[in-house]
């Protein structure tokens, strides 16, 4: 019996070391395919990320902008660009500057946004337009503290922006200089030309 009793321990033992390797294998094979599905997962994922991604970086550098560009250019008119222009591919769209547009006072480089109007200067313009608007490209100290809201201090910043950014392409870069955002622009806007 003792000959019995020893066999089947050996048996015992023997399949209870089989089945921990067993075990052991098949928790390492679930483990693999948990990775593994993982991965495929995230992957996928990633493409699909990388396709919208794609898809929306292609419409938007296909998107148009219209931008009107006025005064001292060859052709005035309402242009459709690519987004991201400049005032450059503006001027270049109406046909380039007149022989009387002040190039200098330009800022060719500046980033062009919807629904924007240019207007491009000349040389010798009068200071008020026919109107009486302020045109504040040309005007002096003195003209400009003639609108509301406007001090010596606020007339000298506008002179220093476009003395350093070039002639206002567009009235709202009037929003640029400290002091005339908000309700200062909004009492200001219908007051002012750029010609």
């Amino acid at each position: 019996m003792k000959d019995g009793n020893m066999i089947f321990e050996q048996i015992n033992t023997f399949f209870e070391l089989r089945a921990k390797k067993f075990a052991l294998i098949c928790f390492c094979v679930f483990s693999v395919a948990v990775i593994c599905v993982g991965a495929a997962r995230s992957f996928s994922e990633k493409s699909a990320d990388r396709e919208i991604l794609n898809a929306l970086n292609g419409s938007f550098e296909n998107a148009q902008i219209a931008v009107q560009i006025r005064g001292a250019v060859n052709a005035e008119g309402v242009y459709d660009l690519p987004r991201g222009s400049r005032v450059r591919d503006a001027v270049d769209a109406a046909g380039g500057f007149s022989e009387d547009a002040d190039k200098d006072s330009v800022n060719l480089a500046e980033r062009l946004i919807d629904g924007e109007e240019i207007v491009i200067p000349s040389f010798g313009k009068a200071l008020k337009s026919m109107d009486g608007k302020v045109n504040i490209n040309t005007a002096t100290l003195h003209e400009l503290t003639s609108l509301p809201g406007v001090g010596d201090a606020t007339a000298q910043k506008i002179i220093s922006y476009r003395e350093k950014h070039g002639a206002f392409t567009s009235i709202t870069q009037l929003k640029n200089i400290k002091g005339l955002g908000g309700k200062n622009f909004d009492a200001l806007k219908d007051l002012v030309s750029l010609d």
